[in-house]
């Protein structure tokens, strides 16, 4: 699997390639363990490094938004297809 480069300390995320099989559970532990990494860099930014903080929080805002809105897509395929608020038999 390839990865994204690195850039200011950050850890690569894997990106799925067209050949690999995509399993959701497996996604999904990939991204809780990145954005699990990203609050372990926060809590060990000093007290006084609020810019670096506010940077970091801002990633983990996108990276947690991008996972919620992402796995819902990925992991419901009715949603995916548009069927959003469609119960079955209804």
């Amino acid at each position: 699997m390839r990865t994204t480069s690195t850039s200011q300390g950050k850890i690569p995320k894997p990106i799925p390639t067209s050949t690999e099989p995509q399993d959701a559970i497996t996604l999904l532990t990939e991204d809780h363990e990145h954005v699990k990494s990203m609050f372990e860099q926060y809590e060990e930014l000093g007290d006084r490094a609020h810019v670096s903080k506010h940077k970091l929080a801002l990633q983990i805002c996108e990276e947690l938004t991008q996972a919620r809105n992402g796995g819902r897509r990925n992991l419901l395929p009715g949603r995916a297809q548009g069927h959003q608020g469609r119960r079955p038999g209804g």
